[in-house]
């Protein structure tokens, strides 16, 4: 997968978790990149994407007030930061 799973609509946090999980499942088929919008400069920016960011989809899903919020935005952005930017595929 080619990045970009984040800050594209309302189901940002269900897409990451889902390819995660699936990551976690196989291993050696799911293949997931860093994308521009995998960095928290770009997906906590609230005021370029307002709420269809991925902070604020965590905002949504447990208010904007409360710290389970940022603990999961802060995490997810670890799982982006250990993700490769790029590829070799067929030794090309």
């Amino acid at each position: 997968f080619l990045g970009d799973y984040v800050d594209r609509g309302a189901a940002s946090i269900e897409v990451v978790l889902f390819l995660v999980a699936w990551k976690v499942l196989d291993p050696r088929h799911v293949h997931l990149l860093r994308g521009n919008h995998e960095d928290a400069a770009v997906n906590g920016d609230m005021s370029t994407y307002g709420d269809a960011c991925l902070r604020g989809a965590c905002n949504a899903f447990f208010g904007a007030d409360g710290m389970e919020a940022r603990i999961l935005w802060r995490d997810i952005n670890a799982v982006f930061a250990a993700m490769p930017v790029a590829a070799v595929v067929a030794d090309n």
